[in-house]
């Protein structure tokens, strides 16, 4: 997730006034582990894979925090 660039864009049937889209282009991803959350057809996200992804992520800090957090605890006794 670190190593993803994000970007801003506008689509070419965007008007002036449409606001950036954040995202990351398709084409320029190169780690293997982000494939899974490219649709099938190739030319869009599969959103439930990504966020699914992002939640499996957060976990994982979550726990690693918690796990640093009491190691400082048990540090300073």
């Amino acid at each position: 997730m670190m190593r993803l660039h994000l970007a801003t864009y506008k689509y070419a049937w965007d008007s002036k006034e449409t606001p950036l889209h954040l995202g990351f282009i398709i084409d320029d991803i190169k780690d293997s582990s982000m494939i899974k959350q490219i649709a099938s057809d190739g030319n869009h996200v599969d959103l439930y894979a990504y966020t699914s992804m992002l939640a499996a992520a957060l976990q994982v800090q979550a726990e690693e925090i918690a796990t640093l957090q009491n190691e400082i605890v048990h540090c300073h006794r």
